[in-house]
């Protein structure tokens, strides 16, 4: 596994210069047009503050901690989310499960 230490963007070169840290220590440079960011803003997921949440009997996670033990077919699922995460899960959900509510938490 690698992890980025640093990423500078060359004006001149119209490129970014990336140092790569491999868990042994050992670093690697590489140049590359396009850096794209894939740590998340999940890292901490903030579940909704409702009445009840915390004593809720059936099993209850964010998308950020997924439970693919749970199977969804046949069920009714309760989808709290109309930003980009929860329009790109619904239709998925809605397909296996026997009646999807979505709900929104926070107005776009």
């Amino acid at each position: 596994m690698s992890f980025l230490e640093t990423a500078e963007w060359d004006e001149t070169m119209l490129r970014w210069n990336l140092i790569l840290r491999h868990q042994g220590g050992s670093e690697k440079g590489i140049a590359t047009n396009i850096v794209m960011s894939a740590s998340g803003l999940f890292n901490k997921p903030s579940l909704p503050e409702i009445n009840g949440i915390t004593s809720y009997k059936r099993p209850i996670f964010h998308t950020s901690r997924w439970d693919h033990s749970i199977p969804y077919a046949g069920k009714k699922v309760a989808l709290i989310s109309t930003g980009s995460t929860g329009t790109q899960l619904a239709p998925a959900l809605q397909q296996k499960a026997k009646h999807l509510t979505v709900f929104q938490r926070t107005a776009n």
